[in-house]
Order: structure tokens, then C-alpha cells, then sequence
């Protein structure tokens, strides 16, 4: 029995030491399983300067470090590299304070996370969750999910500051500190560093060497912005950092002080009745304010005001208007914002309040009295220029014409000098012509229009191009403020004018003083008259540019030295010499690699043209046309040559024909034979959409959104099929070399 009771203890002992390990390996070696099978981990709730771990299975390091605005990492940096993650890492700072006490009582809390690593794929994200009290002792999870609050970085993010309120933790909260956690989310190791500061004031961190801010404040700074705090936290402004007027939305920095207010009509000269007002580099911080009031009088007919960013690098600022209060971008709460967005990062925003009353949501109804421009901050700190224009008429009438501002505001004209028209002036009834430089002096304008000569059957057959030349400056403007104007051109029926919204091709004026070219082969035209306008996007600023439109032809094979090139990219030949590149022989003379029509028509089966080369095989000497072989073969328009055959047929069709009856849409074929025959029209549909007599609308709008949503598959069905009449597409001919051509209701494409 003795032996029996001896094993029975080693095996009672190994089953504890196998518990052990078990319970040791949930527990990430960190702790010990609860016999709810949940882990104690080791020194959880750790004292500032103390190590333990963390979370669910004890896997996270928690760093005791206290929230007095200096480096949490600081104490453990060197020993245990604290600050540094691989990617998907965690790692935990507690953080342990009382939640209200005498002589240590805060309303807010600011966590500084900031990516020191100089790889921008390197992600850290912040995760915040206040710990004890009722809740008892908190737990972080590996998710996402399940915190008080959290904020993330990116790689144009490196920095972020998380804010929180004691009041938005509700009357109950009695927390003992908070567990700030650290996950890299990036691909690759990350380094950072973690500040955390609370004070009974609005508590932030300086954007440039991370130092504490109460009330936006610098601690060591000899002007503050506030002259004391309300029991409930909120900060008592002073100076252009006091709320403008009683009532402000919430949240525009006006609690914390960070929102300054610049009054255009007190601190510029005359500004209250300026008719331009200038500000260079000003300055916004990321999701932060700056306002600037500016005053409406009651005979201002329209009021421009508009923003360059000087950054280098976009910021992607937007820019917001209201009357009477300051704006911000909630519904309602704004009259008037750019007309394009700022999120497409356009570095130039401007918004046009007009006396007339407008649809439109970028130009609202320009009100007597005190209007507020907000500048919000984007990714990155930004500076910019800000510039407000007054103007009697529309837009000054483009400095092409005189205003009388004795009339009523509402029915101000513009009288427009010789050779230009529109509401503003800015429609130009000057031809510009091919060799043409045009020069234009700085002047406040949105568009300039030119008409351009007309675009030829002969250029559109040739090979010909068109060339813009451009450039603009400024004196109004540095360097850094890049306005970008463009030049726009479109077919033009002297009614309809290129713009913005609606143009055919378009060329960017990048940067100042530099000369940008659009050039436009025949494929990119189309036959007829021509409008090009230069385009202003900021009307406010003024703008001189140079302009140049030139043609220049590219002639086959050089006219083969025996004619020039006109600018439609056609052959001038010289005498006795003809062909498409000039080098047939008019006279018959032989000369190598020259061509002449086939005097034995055996070789030709139709109405074509069997051309024959000059060919010298003895160096030069015994020259002759080889009337064995044709080296060409063109045919009369509009016949094509069939395939590598000598000869010539008709198409009967060029694509696809659609036909709609009562009661179907019938798809028929353009089968053109793989030798090159003539194409020609089937007879039976090949396709068949059957339709209810009177809703064809419907069915046709269910088969455009059928091409919206099946986009790859309907293209390569047109592609294969043809185009149907009222399928919005470009069309080409037979073989490689057709020209493409638009779409004609009127012409059955």
C-alpha cells in the first residue's frame, strides 16, 4: 500500500505543476487564473515608476506614470524601451489621481500623443479609460471597442491631443485615475511619446515644443489670453480671444481661448470702408478657428472674400461665412462656404456675397451690418493670405468698364467697353489669332474670353496642332500664394462659353511666372469655331498673364524634301513633284523612293490607286518603278481599301444600328467580313429588349443605370456592338486611323 500512496502523490504533484504552467500560459506568465477562469494579473493598478501587466490575459505592459505634462515615458524610455512598439503591439500608462479632491480638483484632461519615428508608416493610436471607484478595476481590451475615448494618427497626422471634460463623465463618476494605451497600428516599429496634463481650465499642449497651455496659454507667457477660469471650468477671455458676441455655437475654441477674432473694420486702415483689405501670413493650427469680422455697408453690391494658402505642403483649409455671429460648419449654422471643396485640397477658397438675391449656396444674399469669416484648420498647421474686395458692380465689370453706383444697388449695370460683353465685362468679342501674343495687366476678373480661329476640315485631316502658351503673375501676391488660374476651351455657338463647371480641355497655371502648354492634336478637335477663356478662381485678387496660341503641321515623311509643310499639315509639293508626301514624280522621272500612279490598271480590281516606288538597284544607277507590285493602294472617299486587297469597296454602315418599335429595341449588327469586305447591316437582331408601349422613358433610364452599375460589362458590349443613338460616347470609323467624332443626336450617332 505504501508504493501505492507514493505514486499517488507524484502524480498528484505533476497534475499541480501541469495546472500551474496551464494557468501560467493564460495568463501570459503575468498573472494567475481566477477560479472564474479569469486572470490577477501582476501589479495591474501600478504606483508612478512601477512596472505590472495588463489586459485580459495579462499580455500588455502598464507603466505607472504620472499626468503632470511631462513625458510618461520618461522614467522607463531606457530600461525597458517603453516607448517603442512593434506593429501591433499595445502598451498601457496608468495614470492615478483623485477624482475630486481639495487642493487637487480639475475639470479638464489633455493627452499629447506624438509619432518620433521618423517612418511615416508607423502608426500609433491612443486608447483612454478611467479605472476604479465603482467600476472597479479596468480592463483593456486588444480591440478598438470598449474605452472612454481614443484618437488616431496617420502619416500627415503625427501629433495628435485628445480633450476631455470631467463633466462629460457624468455626476456619478468617482474614477481614480485613467489607463492611457498605446497600439501601433502601422506596418513597421514605431517610437513615440505620451504627455498628459489636467487642470480645472481648459488644458491643451503648445503645437510647437509640446508645452502645457492653460486657456491656450503658455504658462511662461508674459500677455494671457484669459484673466481667470468659472468654477465649472470655462475660460474667461480677454482681448480678440473673447466671444464676439453673447451666443456662439459651442466647440469653436471660444471656451479655451484658441480662437482669435480679427476685426478688418478696427485694425486695418480705413478697413470698415476699404475697398481691398490684404492679410498676409496668417496662421491656423489643425481643427482650430480664426475668424475675421468684416462690416457690410448698405450700397456694397457684391463683397469677395477669399484665402490662399502659403504652405508648401496643402493644409486643407475651409472657409465658412455668417452674418452677425461667427459661423461653423454645421446645417444652419453657416450663409455662405466656398463653391468647390476643400477637401479636394484646393489650397484657394473664396465665396461671393452678392446684393441679388441667389440659389446658389456659394453666393449668398450680401446683408447690411457685421459678417464673420471662419478659417478652419485641416491636416496640418497652414499659413494664408486673406483678401476681401468691395465691388459697385458685378466684379468690378472685370476692369472693362465703368459703373455708376448713383443707382439703386439692385439695378447696377456694368457699361462695358469696345470689344468686350457680358455682366461683368469679362466676354471678349476679339479674335485671337494663330501667332497672336496677348499681355494683360493685373486686373480683378473671373473669366476672359478670346475667340479662337476655326478649326478646319483640311486641319482635322492633316495632321496639325494647336498650341496654347500661358503664364500669369501678380504683384499682389508672394510667391507662396499660388492662385492657379486656367485656360479653358470649348466649341463655341457665340452663346455658350467655356467655364469651370463645363469646358472640353483645360490647362493649370501651376505657379507664377511659369510658362505652361497645352497642345491639341486633330483627334482631341473638332470642326468649328472655338472659345479659350482665362480663368481667375479668386475674382478678388488681381491677375496678369501672357497668352499665345500657335498651329504647327507635321507633314509625312518630311514631304520627302521635295515640298513644306503648311501649318494644316499639308504637302506643299514644288514642281513635278506630287503625292500625299511629295514624292511622286510628276514628270516621270526616276528617282529612288520616289512613287507614281500604276499605268497597268491589270493590277487594280476597282476604282483605286496602284502606286509603284522607284527603286535603283546598282547604287544609284538603273533606276526603274517596279510595275510588278503595288507599294500603296488608296481609294476615292468614301470608299476604303478592302483589307490587303487591291481594291476598293463601300460600308454600308459604320457601327451598330439600334431600332425602337412600340413594342422593342432591336440591336442590328455591322458585320464587316474579317478579309476587309464591306460591312453591312444584319438583318435580324442580334439583341432584343422588349418594352411597354408607353413607358420607354422608364426603360431606357433602367438601362442607363444598368450602365452605371454594369459599367465594365456595357463597355465591352459597345465596344463589340456600337453605340446606341442616345448613348453619350465617342464613335470611331473602320480600322486604326479613324478620326474620332462626337456623338450627334441630329446626326443619327
Amino acid at each position: 500500500m505504501g508504493h501505492y500512496a507514493i505514486y499517488a502523490c507524484v502524480l498528484a504533484l505533476l497534475f499541480s505543476l501541469f495546472s500551474i504552467a496551464l494557468a501560467q500560459d493564460a495568463c501570459s506568465g503575468h498573472g494567475r487564473l481566477t477560479p472564474s477562469g479569469g486572470c490577477d494579473c501582476d501589479n495591474p493598478w501600478p504606483a508612478p515608476e512601477s512596472r505590472g501587466w495588463t489586459g485580459k490575459d495579462c499580455s500588455i505592459p502598464v507603466y505607472g506614470s504620472p499626468a503632470d505634462s511631462e513625458d510618461m515615458t520618461d522614467w522607463c524610455r531606457a530600461a525597458d524601451q517603453c516607448d517603442q512598439l512593434e506593429p501591433q503591439a499595445w502598451v498601457c500608462f496608468a495614470a492615478q489621481f483623485p477624482w475630486d479632491a481639495a487642493g487637487d480638483s480639475w475639470n479638464h484632461l489633455a493627452v499629447r500623443l506624438a509619432r518620433t519615428s521618423p517612418d511615416e508608416k508607423g502608426d500609433p493610436d491612443l486608447f483612454g479609460l478611467f479605472s476604479g471607484g465603482k467600476r472597479g478595476l479596468a480592463v483593456p481590451t486588444r480591440s478598438s471597442h470598449g474605452y472612454d475615448f481614443q484618437d488616431t494618427s496617420a502619416a500627415q497626422r503625427a501629433v495628435v491631443v485628445k480633450k476631455v471634460t470631467k463633466a462629460a463623465q457624468g455626476p456619478e463618476a468617482d474614477y481614480e485615475g485613467v489607463l492611457l494605451c498605446v497600439r501601433s497600428y502601422g506596418a513597421v516599429p514605431v517610437a513615440f511619446s505620451l504627455k498628459a496634463a489636467r487642470n480645472v481650465c481648459p488644458v491643451g499642449f503648445d503645437a510647437g515644443d509640446a508645452s502645457p497651455l492653460i486657456c491656450s496659454t503658455r504658462q511662461d507667457a508674459t500677455e494671457k489670453r484669459y484673466e481667470g477660469c468659472t468654477a465649472d471650468g470655462q475660460c474667461l477671455c480677454t482681448g480678440q480671444y473673447a466671444k464676439p458676441v453673447p451666443e456662439v455655437v459651442p466647440g469653436l475654441g471660444f471656451e479655451d481661448c484658441s480662437a482669435p477674432v480679427t476685426d478688418l473694420n478696427a485694425t486695418i486702415p480705413g478697413g470698415k470702408n476699404a475697398t481691398v483689405v490684404s492679410l498676409e501670413h496668417q496662421h491656423v493650427e489643425p481643427d482650430r478657428w480664426q475668424f475675421y469680422r468684416f462690416h457690410v455697408a448698405h450700397d456694397d453690391f457684391q463683397v469677395s472674400l477669399a484665402i490662399v494658402e502659403e504652405s508648401e505642403t496643402p493644409g486643407m483649409l475651409d472657409l465658412f461665412l455668417k452674418a452677425g455671429v461667427p459661423p461653423s460648419t454645421g446645417v444652419g449654422q453657416f450663409d455662405a462656404r466656398p463653391r468647390w471643396n476643400a477637401a479636394e485640397r484646393d489650397r484657394q477658397l473664396e465665396v461671393l456675397l452678392d446684393a441679388r438675391p441667389s440659389p446658389e449656396p456659394w453666393s449668398a444674399t450680401l446683408r447690411p451690418g457685421d459678417w464673420y469669416a471662419g478659417v478652419l484648420g485641416g491636416l496640418r498647421p497652414a499659413n494664408f493670405t486673406l483678401l476681401l474686395n468691395r465691388f459697385d458692380c458685378p466684379l468690378g465689370c472685370s476692369g472693362h468698364g465703368t459703373c455708376d453706383p448713383g443707382t439703386p444697388v439692385d439695378q447696377r449695370r456694368c457699361t462695358c467697353d469696345e470689344g468686350y460683353g457680358g455682366e461683368a465685362c469679362s466676354k471678349s468679342r476679339a479674335a485671337l489669332e494663330y501667332g497672336d501674343v496677348v499681355q494683360r495687366e493685373p486686373a480683378q476678373f473671373e473669366y476672359e474670353y478670346f475667340l479662337m480661329p476655326a478649326i478646319t476640315d483640311a486641319m482635322l485631316n492633316g495632321s496639325s496642332e494647336v498650341i496654347i502658351s500661358a503664364s500669369y503673375y501678380g504683384p499682389s501676391l508672394g510667391q507662396w500664394a499660388q492662385v492657379k488660374p486656367a485656360i479653358l476651351l470649348s466649341p463655341t455657338n457665340h452663346t455658350a462659353y467655356p467655364t469651370a463647371e463645363a469646358y472640353t480641355h483645360k490647362l493649370v497655371l501651376e505657379e507664377q511666372n511659369v510658362t505652361r502648354t497645352l497642345t491639341l492634336c486633330p483627334t482631341q478637335l473638332v470642326k468649328g469655331e472655338w472659345a479659350l477663356a482665362v480663368y481667375n478662381p479668386l475674382r478678388g485678387f488681381q491677375v496678369g498673364f501672357s497668352l499665345t496660341l500657335e498651329r504647327q503641321g507635321h507633314c509625312l515623311n518630311g514631304c520627302s524634301g521635295h515640298g513644306k509643310c503648311s501649318e494644316e499639315g499639308v504637302c506643299r509639293c514644288e514642281p513635278d513633284w506630287q503625292g500625299g508626301d511629295c514624292s511622286v514624280s510628276g514628270s516621270g522621272g526616276c528617282e529612288e523612293g520616289s512613287r507614281r500612279p500604276a499605268a497597268n490598271s491589270t493590277l487594280s480590281k476597282g476604282n483605286g490607286t496602284c502606286w509603284q516606288e522607284c527603286r535603283c538597284p546598282d547604287e544609284g544607277a538603273g533606276c526603274r518603278f517596279d510595275e510588278d507590285e503595288c507599294v500603296d493602294y488608296t481609294c476615292p472617299s468614301p470608299s476604303r481599301r478592302a483589307g490587303t486587297e487591291l481594291r476598293c469597296v463601300v460600308d454600308a454602315c459604320v457601327k451598330d444600328v439600334w431600332t425602337e418599335s412600340r413594342t422593342s429595341v432591336c440591336l442590328l449588327e455591322c458585320a464587316c467580313p474579317e478579309g476587309g469586305g464591306p460591312c453591312e447591316v444584319s438583318r435580324a437582331c442580334s439583341h432584343r429588349a422588349e418594352l411597354h408601349p408607353s413607358h420607354h422613358g422608364p426603360t431606357l433610364l433602367g438601362l442607363l443605370l444598368g450602365a452605371l452599375l454594369g459599367g465594365g460589362g456595357l463597355a465591352g458590349f459597345i465596344y463589340a456592338r456600337g453605340i446606341p443613338p442616345w448613348f453619350p460616347l465617342r464613335r470611331t470609323g473602320f480600322g486604326v486611323g479613324g478620326l474620332y467624332q462626337e456623338l450627334s443626336d441630329a446626326e443619327g450617332l
